[in-house]
């Protein structure tokens, strides 16, 4: 995962005049502009080709994932007060 951008989303209403900057609009155009360039499509052939290739997930594991969160992830998602 890559961190190409960090913004701020408005919480209110009120707030939304000040997410419509300059530095916003170009922060989002740079994250369209690299999913557009280095996500590519995948024909569904190819999909059905890569679920066949795949091993399943040993059990074990599921025991060392709390199941109502996973603490070894960072979350992607920061909320700023």
């Amino acid at each position: 995962m890559y961190e190409i951008a960090k913004v701020l989303f408005p919480r209110s209403l009120e707030e939304l005049s000040s997410f419509i900057s300059l530095k916003n609009l170009r922060s989002l155009a740079q994250v369209s502009e690299s999913f557009w360039r280095l996500c590519k499509s995948v024909p569904a052939s190819e999909i059905d080709v890569m679920i066949g290739n795949s091993r399943p997930t040993h059990p074990c594991f599921y025991n060392l994932i709390d199941s109502s969160k996973n603490k070894g992830k960072t979350c992607a998602l920061r909320f700023e007060q």
